[in-house]
């Protein structure tokens, strides 16, 4: 990292310096990126809003091809999923874990053209995109539910109504042991009437190929990859301007996604001990790390050195996401109206069951795994010793949600500025596995249905108490209902009457901004964020009297989050650099985590639930800046601090066996939340042979060692990845062949570990013992990009 940061530098210099950077033309300043993170368009140096936007270009340039390369380049912004793309594990903003993997208790949520999305979207076309806006701290009076830590907004971009558009792109790349990447996409917009309505379409096929093979029992011709990641994507935008003043915007998009099993290697404390990893004994007697925990291995997805299965080509996940929105917005001369709405349908399946589930060579486990593989495979096949991964069960889960805003915003020219809405959100979620069929339970229900909705008013206002010195107001207040149907004939949950629970949030955000010149502003925050309350449908069972039970978990109180933050936006040298820097203090009150329970009553056995760890502080700063220096070349970067600790001596939940007797988390952090977040970037730009232009790029993402534990006894060491890459272009910029080097230094460290509350690994003998996800990074890509615009 040092010595490459060391040479970019000083290849930058050496390049500045040089006969041909002096012939390239001086480019006059930063370009202005508009954002609408408060319902209207404002220059993102203008708004007083800690926030990191990406242009189309950004997005190539970067190589970001999806969230999770979102956050390397976002200050104070960690994503890591423990189970492939499909599920993200942690979202982690300004130190603020999520403590769950359940896609709809984030608290950071994804919209698309600012209407809410649902499910899991780690894999969103981004072919059709104008720029990402990335919104830091409570959102929840702007973009309501859900964004209690912050917020992404695609912001797609309109079909020309006068001109043929179009774009298409091909990335190529390998990752190494005969990997082959690749992006195809292409988008084309037609004006059907000049100046009135055009039609765009379009599609994207992207394959990560699988890093090593599955052997299967059943031979040759039943293996299959290991950490493929498969999409298909197409969509249509219908844009229209009726008349003056109004514009309709309509748009559909599909994406399916066929994942095989993800990149895990699930590790049990006996095999860190074998390997002459430091280890402890915990004050509950298990075994476990202390200090850095290993790199995971490939070929040891699933835990042992050689990975099994049943019936690989059977496992994998699938889904199918639809979305359709509308965008009315009509200028009113005194406001602009506009209503949107939202249709979201996803089908999530994953199938690896006991029937079809991975199974692998494994000393440690034994009993009743055995015994089942026996019965699945026979006794001539079954390896010994064998046991299954009881974390890959086969469900199939749908969520579906539909959503409304009216609103009305004012000019934004006034010395007054103000805006109003109504909102409106109904989700539903259904869940079933295999082996929950029986002949009262045919689908394989797991749980009552589940119903979200939200309804919600919302206001802000802004005055200008004088030229340079500004006044905010926002506050949204709603109401939200979440429901558990009951389910008498589900195995674990919902057993009982159904569940319902009614809350009222107000979320305020108070901004005072002061413009010290022209090109200097200085703000000051409070907001107040919510996550809702988490309903325990699970039940602990009366053995003596089957069917009945003997008490429900507690829901889980909502979570609430004080955000208290000073910020400045500075434009320097003439529009040539700006640094824009944001200190936040955040109190979180009753923060949730997500735990396993061993049921009191014989036979024991996990369930799980949601509980609260109390209070907790984090304080922190953000840096981000961007300069043209010396003619050709550009610099970027930005810096995060989150110091995350819980600040109650709350008793550990279930993972007492790791702290001393009476201990507590009070002065620990969450897991899988680095403290520290560093992305910088330096980019060479010359002209070549009078008609095109070469760009060097170097780009550098770093992350601080994250706790795998919530005793903070064993972590993740820290990270850094470098991208490079070469792109020659028409200086008319309608092309683009760019050559590539994602983590060009092939980082080895694991991406993130699985969340203690899911870990559990599944002894007869002992049902506590615990083990740890490892999410195996896809190290070196190397490849070409090319991209033609017409």
């Amino acid at each position: 990292m040092s010595r490459f940061g060391s040479a970019l530098l000083a290849s930058a210099a050496l390049i500045a310096t040089s006969p041909l950077s002096m012939a390239f033309a001086q480019r006059a300043a930063i370009e202005e990126i508009v954002v609408t993170a408060k319902q209207r368009e404002e220059s993102l140096q203008e708004i007083p809003l800690p926030i990191t936007a990406f242009t189309a270009l950004d997005l190539q340039k970067r190589s970001i091809l999806d969230v999770r390369d979102l956050a390397r380049f976002t200050p104070s912004f960690n994503y890591y999923s423990g189970t492939g793309r499909a599920d993200p594990t942690a979202l982690v903003v300004r130190g603020l874990s999520p403590n769950t993997s359940d896609e709809r208790f984030q608290g950071l949520s994804i919209f698309v053209d600012g209407i809410f999305q649902s499910g899991q979207l780690t894999s969103i076309d981004l072919s059709s995109l104008e720029r990402v806006e990335v919104l830091r701290g409570p959102q929840s009076s702007t973009f309501g539910r859900a964004t209690y830590s912050g917020a992404i907004d695609y912001v797609t971009s309109n079909p020309s109504l006068d001109r043929v558009e179009g774009r298409a792109r091909v990335r190529l790349a390998t990752e190494g042991s005969g990997s082959f990447n690749h992006i195809i996409s292409s988008r084309v917009s037609l004006p059907v009437i000049t100046d009135k309505l055009s039609v765009a379409l379009n599609g994207a096929w992207t394959v990560k190929d699988g890093l090593v093979r599955n052997p299967s029992t059943f031979g040759p011709s039943e293996s299959t990859e290991i950490g493929q990641e498969v999409t298909n994507a197409i969509g249509a935008t219908v844009f229209a301007a009726p008349f003056d003043g109004a514009t309709l915007k309509l748009r559909f998009a599909h994406d399916a996604d066929r994942d095989t099993t993800p990149l895990v290697h699930i590790i049990e404390p006996e095999e860190w001990a074998a390997a002459g990893s430091q280890t402890i004994t915990t004050p509950g007697g298990q075994i476990w790390m202390q200090g850095a925990v290993p790199s995971p291995r490939l070929g040891a997805t699933g835990g042992g050195e050689f990975l099994r299965a049943a019936k690989p080509t059977e496992g994998g996940r699938d889904r199918n996401r639809y979305f359709a929105s509308m965008v009315y917005e009509q200028d009113l001369d005194w406001a602009t109206f506009s209503y949107r709405a939202g249709y979201f349908f996803e089908h999530y399946y994953a199938n690896a069951d006991g029937w079809y589930r991975a199974a692998q060579n494994d000393i440690f486990f034994t009993g009743r795994a055995n015994q089942k593989l026996t019965r699945i495979l026979g006794p001539a096949t079954a390896p010994p010793n064998a046991t299954i991964n009881a974390f890959n069960i086969a469900n199939d889960e749908t969520f579906e949600n539909h959503s409304h805003q009216l609103r009305l915003v004012s000019p934004g020219d006034e010395a007054l500025r103000w805006r109003a809405g109504l909102y409106y959100f109904k989700e539903s979620d259904k869940n079933y596995q295999v082996p929950n069929r029986s002949p009262t339970n045919p689908t394989g229900l797991t749980r009552g249905f589940e119903f979200a909705e939200n309804y919600a008013g919302f206001a802000g206002l802004d005055y200008d108490l004088a030229d340079n010195l500004t006044l905010g107001a926002e506050a949204r207040l709603e109401g939200e209902k979440k429901s558990w149907e009951e389910c008498a004939f589900c195995p674990t949950n919902n057993r009982g009457a159904a569940v319902d629970d009614k809350r009222t949030f107000l979320s305020p955000r108070f901004t005072i901004n002061y413009k010290a010149t022209s090109d200097n502003l200085l703000y000051a925050i409070w907001s107040r964020g919510w996550k809702g309350a988490r309903i325990n449908t699970v039940v602990v069972p009366n053995p003596a009297v089957p069917g009945s039970f003997i008490a429900r978990l507690p829901t889980a109180t909502p979570e609430r989050l004080d955000n208290y933050e000073l910020g400045s936006k500075n434009t320097l040298a003439d529009g040539r650099a700006t640094l824009n820097a944001s200190a936040f203090y955040n109190k979180v009150k009753n923060q949730q985590a997500f735990f396993p329970l061993i049921n009191p009553v014989p036979p024991p056995f996990n369930l799980t639930g949601v509980g609260t760890f109390g209070n907790s502080r984090i304080y922190g700063f953000e840096l981000e800046g961007n300069a043209l220096v010396a003619e050709q070349w550009t610099v970027s970067g930005g810096i995060g601090m989150a110091d995350h600790k819980y600040t109650d001596a709350i008793a550990p939940l279930n993972d007492n066996a790791f702290f001393p007797v009476g201990g507590t988390v009070k002065g620990k952090r969450s897991i899988n939340t680095p403290k520290w977040t560093v992305s910088s970037a330096i980019e060479y730009e010359a002209p070549i042979l009078s008609t095109y232009s070469l760009s060097l790029r170097g780009d550098v993402a770093w992350r601080d060692k994250m706790f795998v534990d919530r005793a903070n006894l064993a972590w993740i060491k820290s990270k850094g990845t470098v991208n490079l890459r070469a792109a020659l272009s028409s200086d008319e910029n309608n092309w683009t062949l760019a050559a590539f080097m994602k983590d060009a230094f092939d980082a080895k460290t694991a991406d993130g570990a699985g969340l203690s509350g899911s870990s559990g690994c599944y002894y007869d003998a002992r049902a506590t013992a615990r083990c740890l996800f490892l999410a195996i990074p896809r190290g070196r890509e190397i490849g070409v990009d090319a991209a033609i615009n017409f």
